[in-house]
Parts: C-alpha cells; sequence; structure tokens
C-alpha cells in the first residue's frame, strides 16, 4: 500500500506523521522540476532510468505521477488540505511547468492531428501535463483551496511570463502555452478577479500577431480567448475575430485549426 493510499483511506490516522512525509515529498517535487523541463520538457542531456524492485521501469515522470498522487491525496482529505495554502504559490508555479508540451508530445501532435485529438481530450492516453493540469483543477474545485488556488495561479502565470520575456531559448513558448492553459482554469468561473481584458491585450494578442508562432500556441490563445469572449470589449472581439477566421483557413497547420474550432465552442 502506497502512501498516497494511505492519506486517502486513513487520513486520520496518518494525520500524526503526515509531516514526516511531506516534507521529503516536496523536497523531491521542487528538485526534480528543473531536471524534468530540461530533460523531458526540452530534451536536453539524459533522461534517468531505472527500474524497482519488481523490475519496473521507473522514470522521471513515474516520480512526477506519485508525487501528485501524493499531493491529490492531499487535497481530497478534510483533515490534510489544510497544510496545502501556505505552499500553493510554489506548487502552483511548479504545476504549470509541468504543464508544458514536452519534446515528443510536440512532434507526434505536430505530425499526427489525430494524436493531439487524443491526448488533448485524454480519450486513451494520459500524461504528465494532464495530470498537473487535473491537480491544478482538483484544487480550483476544491471550495476550502478556491481563492486560495486563483491567487496562486494568476501570480505563477505573472511569475512564468516575466521569464519569458527575457529568454531567447526556443522552448520558451512553451511555458506560456502552459499558462494559457492553467488560466482556463481560473475563467471556468466568472466571479473571479482575473482581468481577461488585460491579459488580452497585454498577451493574447501579442502572441496571435506573431508571424512565427508554433501553431499549438496560437491556438491556445484562441482557445483561451474564447472562454474569455463574454468578459472583452466589443473592439477586442472583432480583432480575435479575425484571428480565428485566419486560423480556420484550409491552408493553416491542422492543430491550429482544431483549437481555433474548440475556441468557437467555448
Amino acid at each position: 500500500m502506497t502512501s498516497s493510499s494511505l492519506l486517502r483511506w486513513f487520513p486520520a490516522a496518518m494525520a500524526t506523521f503526515v509531516m514526516d512525509l511531506v516534507t521529503p515529498v516536496w523536497n523531491i517535487f521542487l528538485a526534480n522540476t528543473p531536471l524534468y523541463v530540461v530533460s523531458v520538457v526540452n530534451c536536453e542531456g539524459d533522461k534517468s532510468e531505472d527500474c524497482d524492485s519488481d523490475g519496473e521501469l521507473i522514470t522521471m515522470e513515474t516520480c512526477v505521477f506519485a508525487v501528485f498522487e501524493f499531493i491529490s491525496g492531499l487535497v481530497e482529505s478534510r483533515q490534510l488540505r489544510d497544510l496545502l495554502p501556505p505552499i500553493l504559490p510554489t506548487l502552483t508555479l511548479h504545476l504549470i511547468s509541468h504543464m508544458q508540451p514536452t519534446h515528443s508530445q510536440v512532434e507526434r501532435w505536430l505530425g499526427d492531428v489525430a494524436q493531439f485529438v487524443d491526448e488533448e481530450e485524454q480519450i486513451f492516453s494520459y500524461s504528465v501535463r494532464l495530470s498537473a493540469h487535473d491537480l491544478l483543477e482538483a484544487m480550483w474545485e476544491e471550495p476550502s483551496l478556491r481563492n486560495h488556488t486563483h491567487s496562486a495561479i494568476t501570480a505563477a502565470v505573472e511569475k512564468h511570463l516575466q521569464t519569458t520575456r527575457s529568454n531567447s531559448s526556443p522552448n520558451a513558448w512553451k511555458i506560456e502555452e502552459a499558462c494559457m492553459l492553467a488560466l482556463g482554469c481560473v475563467i471556468m468561473t466568472p466571479n473571479t478577479s482575473f482581468s481577461a481584458q488585460q491579459f488580452t491585450e497585454s498577451v493574447v494578442m501579442s502572441t496571435l500577431q506573431s508571424p512565427s508562432g508554433n501553431p499549438l500556441l496560437l491556438g491556445r490563445s484562441l482557445w483561451l480567448a474564447g472562454k474569455m469572449a463574454g468578459r472583452l470589449k466589443p473592439g477586442t472581439l472583432d480583432q480575435l475575430l479575425q484571428s480565428l477566421v485566419t486560423a480556420l483557413l484550409p491552408t493553416q497547420h491542422s492543430v491550429l485549426r482544431v483549437l481555433a474550432a474548440k475556441a468557437t465552442c467555448k
């Protein structure tokens, strides 16, 4: 039985020992995030792999899944979720880092739009990216954590975007795409202080006007704009509509067209 299972099934009994587990799990999570980004998201350096006592392959993704499962146990536990608010800002910052599309995902999606739709809709596959998104959503949907999560998401997005402005790496677009995916959680509910208009003007429109933007990033921008449409000024909506029409042209990349079509359904 894993520690995550113990948290879910025996939260009261685990309350006495939980800090003995939280501290090492938290330290592993913080230490592994930059390694995951370098080796898996950006495919730079060697990916660490090993086998457990049963001969099962242990990858960096396996470790991330285990940490996310542990944190999910805290979110679900009425007795233990009070441990989360103090660490939510840092936790959310790292979750968004894990929501970046990996090098292999980008290659698959741009090469076969059917695989993109499969992973986007969680039909037959699951990934660290989706797991991080689901954990963020679970925190947002928990009433006692909602305000904390809202503040953490908006602060984390601002910090990540500030970093990308001074980053000339060809992979910098991935964190911007992940930020937009994360913001989809925040604006799902109308009663938030997030400024859809300001974000659209300062980030979304700037991204859409980039002539060399990655199809995934351009599509995610339209997807997010579709979610925010009810809070935008008419003039901004007109500009977005023009971008949407362009994105739906047969000459555009299939991934961009799929996300543009999803934007019209929001």
